[in-house]
């Protein structure tokens, strides 16, 4: 959900960068694709990046805070591409100038959007069987709905499969604790986005029975 900010950066030698931040979401970010364009053709691109090395990113990044407040995913497109820019013009994969490789495999889960409990169970099974390690699914904020959709697709995916949320900030912190302890049984690893920001002030942590819960 969202819009999506993506960069193309260009040097006067030729070299370039392509990348893209988080989504622009009023919602989650308070940013949209509108106030981002702007941004950049207004204030970031004429004051942080025109004539600047695009090796200082840290100096390129000081500057966005100090021209703007906030607008974390819009800066972060500049901060991506610019990573991206250097790593072409060393010729190295990304990850070497961030201090190497921890692993050789990375496990993705597949994201599964709401929809009834059989069509998400149905959609999760698909997936785990072409090689996904597991599954994030979406909580609708019904109770009864949502324990149903995380017991189909535990059952569907079987017990040696990831299983993880996405509350999408559609509980109350009570509410997401309620639902959070009924389905430990089914044994959904993390709880993101419980409650909507600003709601309110207190974070709830360790009011669960669930080992593996978090609600922020």
């Amino acid at each position: 959900m969202g819009d999506y900010l993506i960069l193309k950066i260009h040097t006067d030698d030729g070299a370039y960068g392509i990348g893209a931040g988080g989504a622009l979401w009023p919602l989650v970010s308070g940013e949209n694709i509108r106030g981002a364009i702007q941004l950049m053709e207004e204030y970031f691109i004429p004051n942080a990046l025109m004539g600047e090395n695009p090796f200082n990113i840290n100096k390129i990044v000081d500057t966005m805070d100090r021209l703007c407040i906030g607008q974390t995913m819009t800066k972060s497109s500049v901060d991506f591409t610019l990573h991206d820019l250097m790593a072409r013009v060393y010729g190295v994969p990304l990850y070497q100038l961030l201090g190497g490789a921890q692993r050789d495999v990375i496990p993705q889960e597949w994201i599964v959007l709401l929809d009834t409990p059989e069509k998400m169970a149905e959609t999760s099974k698909a997936f785990v069987d072409r090689g996904y390690a597991g599954i994030k699914l979406k909580w609708s904020g019904d109770v009864a709905l949502d324990i149903e959709r995380t017991r189909q697709i535990r059952e569907a995916i079987g017990s040696d499969k990831e299983l993880c949320v996405d509350v999408n900030q559609a509980y109350s912190a009570d509410l997401a604790i309620k639902v959070i302890n009924a389905t430990e049984q089914f044994k959904s690893e993390i709880h993101r986005g419980a409650r909507p920001p600003g709601r309110f002030r207190r974070v709830y942590q360790g009011k669960t029975t669930h080992p593996g819960s978090t609600c922020c």
